[in-house]
């Protein structure tokens, strides 16, 4: 499989497997791959809505270690702000972004699961009389799928579709992805932590 954004050098990346619960899942380990830190992605102002500690230094911080989304096991990055933990794709040329990668497999797979996030969409909460559109269904990337028969099966990864900022706002779920938590319901009688819940 390569994963594949506008550029001209795409690394060869293969990545330890291990395989879990039961031989259900195989996990690939690409944390010798990881090529920025949340330091090094930077500060973005949206990031402080996201809570705690993002509030007082607008990094982004996503779940980490191996962890469970959506009962689907992965190997995440390091919590250390300052640890390469992500593998950061993009067209722009940086020393801490890659163009593309590529996964070699080597073995059947019938459903490829893949945690990301892209970064946020400035026009999704615009400045008071700025009259824009939202960015949804950009093309932030495509996954290419090359099966040893050599058929070749591109997929796009569009801005709230495949994949969504590390905060959704209200109302602004993937539609063709799932957040890394559940929804749950709640009771108008439910205790909040805060004020700022409110209709969460």
């Amino acid at each position: 499989m390569s994963r594949h954004y506008p550029g001209r050098a795409v690394s060869s990346v293969t990545g330890q497997a291990t395989r879990c619960d039961g031989g259900k899942f195989t996990l690939i380990d690409l944390s010798a791959h990881f090529n920025s830190s949340s330091r090094e992605f930077g500060t973005r102002e949206m990031a402080a809505l996201i809570g705690g500690e993002c509030v007082h230094d607008c990094l982004i911080r996503v779940s980490t270690g191996s962890r469970d989304l959506q009962g689907i096991p992965f190997i995440l990055g390091s919590a250390d702000l300052q640890s390469k933990g992500w593998l950061v794709l993009s067209s722009k040329t940086s020393p801490t972004v890659a163009s593309g990668m590529d996964i070699a497999l080597g073995k059947q797979a019938n459903f490829l699961c893949v945690a990301s996030f892209c970064d946020f969409d400035a026009n999704e909460s615009p400045q008071p009389g700025h009259d824009v559109f939202q960015k949804v269904g950009q093309r932030l990337a495509n996954v290419t799928l090359i099966y040893e028969d050599g058929e070749i099966c591109v997929l796009p990864i569009r801005r709230r579709f495949e994949t969504n900022a590390a905060l959704e706002f209200w109302g602004h779920v993937s539609f063709a992805a799932m957040a890394q938590g559940k929804l749950r319901r709640t009771n108008l009688t439910d205790p909040l932590g805060n004020a700022a819940e409110w209709g969460f």
